[in-house]
């Protein structure tokens, strides 16, 4: 599932629910998602696996627990 900003033009209040709601659908289904982010924080919080790309180009990867 590719997921580009989905929770960026919410109201405040809503996208912990709406990411509460995706982490239970993917448990169920098993599959995999990209979640196209800007918010650093979120990456954090719910990424297995974070790529950084600057002008299309992937720049670093790393596990959440290793970002700075």
């Amino acid at each position: 599932m590719l997921m580009d900003e989905s929770f960026s033009a919410l109201d405040p209040l809503i996208p912990t629910d709406m990411q509460v709601l995706l982490i239970e659908l993917h448990a169920e289904l098993f599959k995999t998602v990209v979640f196209i982010t800007r918010d650093f924080d979120e990456a954090l919080k719910r990424a297995d696996h974070l790529v950084i790309l600057k002008e299309g180009f992937v720049v670093q990867r790393m596990p959440p627990g290793r970002a700075a």
